[in-house]
């Protein structure tokens, strides 16, 4: 004979495992969003990161020999290989030249930006 009353519980225990997977399966889907997001910056802020060294050391080796010309108090810029990326260098002092360089770029249509500065002499 079979006891109804220990299959009526077995299969809410199971209704409620379920319940529970589900909303387990669900909380996680629920990263996935932000993972993209977290990955979209990293990705922005690398690509920025490229474009200022690559940026800082042309302007160093324009203008640190001997007999170059002193360095515009300001330079700009967009990057061909990264066309959402621009960058603006504020270069000031007369010994000791330092150059503040910022590169910006529009996220989710807000604009972000990283700033990054290097010092350099004549030599």
């Amino acid at each position: 004979m079979i006891n109804k009353r220990a299959m009526g519980f077995t299969l809410i225990t199971v209704i409620f495992a379920l319940a529970i997977l589900a909303i387990g399966i669900l909380s996680i889907l629920g990263l996935f969003p932000l993972g993209h997001k977290a990955v979209n910056r990293s990705k922005a802020m690398t690509i920025s990161a490229l474009i200022a060294e690559k940026e800082l050391n042309r302007i160093r080796g324009l203008y640190s020999a001997f007999d170059s010309p002193d360095p515009p108090e300001e330079m700009f810029g967009f990057e061909p290989d990264f066309p959402k990326f621009s960058w603006k260098a504020i270069i000031s002092g007369k010994e000791i030249y330092t150059v503040e360089l910022e590169v910006s770029w529009e996220e989710e249509r807000k604009k972000k930006y990283e700033s990054f500065t290097t010092e350099f002499t004549k030599h």
